[in-house]
Order: C-alpha cells, then sequence, then structure tokens
C-alpha cells in the first residue's frame, strides 16, 4: 500500500470552519484532506486535521519502533554487563521517534 509522502500540514481553509490537510512535498494538487469536525462542535475539526497530518510521522514512527524491537530481540543473548552500551541508544531511538510523531498529532510540534 501507498499513501501520499509526507510530511503533511494541517491548515485552517480560507472559508468556513474546516482545515485541510496538505502535503506540500508533493508539488501538484497537494490536498490530502479536507476536514470537518463530528457534527456536534465537541470535536473542533482542528484536532481531526492535526490527527491526519500526523499520520505520515506516526506510521514511520511505528515501522522504527517495530524495526529497533527486533534488534533488541536480537540482541538479548548479550551479558547484562554489555546491554548498557547498546540497550540505552536504542530505547531513546524509539523514545523520540515515538514522541515527535505524537507531539504533531497533538498540535505541539
Amino acid at each position: 500500500m501507498t499513501h501520499t509522502p509526507g510530511p503533511w500540514e494541517a491548515q485552517q481553509a480560507c472559508i468556513g470552519e474546516h482545515w485541510h490537510v496538505w502535503a506540500p512535498a508533493v508539488g501538484y494538487c497537494p490536498l490530502v484532506a479536507d476536514v470537518y469536525g463530528d457534527g456536534t462542535f465537541k470535536t473542533p475539526p482542528e484536532n481531526n486535521a492535526l490527527l491526519i497530518a500526523a499520520a505520515p510521522e506516526l506510521l514511520a514512527a511505528l515501522d522504527d519502533t517495530l524495526w529497533q524491537l527486533t534488534r533488541i530481540e536480537a540482541m538479548q543473548g548479550y551479558q547484562e554487563c554489555q546491554a548498557e552500551f547498546w540497550l540505552a541508544p536504542v530505547l531513546d531511538v524509539i523514545r523520540r521517534r515515538v514522541s515527535e510523531a505524537i507531539a504533531k498529532a497533538r498540535g505541539e510540534k
């Protein structure tokens, strides 16, 4: 499965209350989605647009997390004293990638 390449950006529409999700790097009609609220006014369309815009980074972070976890599982045979040299950097990468994707989804960039 393929999708429009990221990064995607969320931006309020010039007219109306809805939001757009764009893929500016694409170069041609980069609109990914028009985003509206849930119809009850309890969920602002901005929240949905931010989550949609974070999708490429969320997917990449989760893919990277699985890869890093596979590395950790492959290294389980290492002695505990050696683990401190390789485990901390791997966990730092996982923590950073997932945190960045979550922050973008929440609009905290």
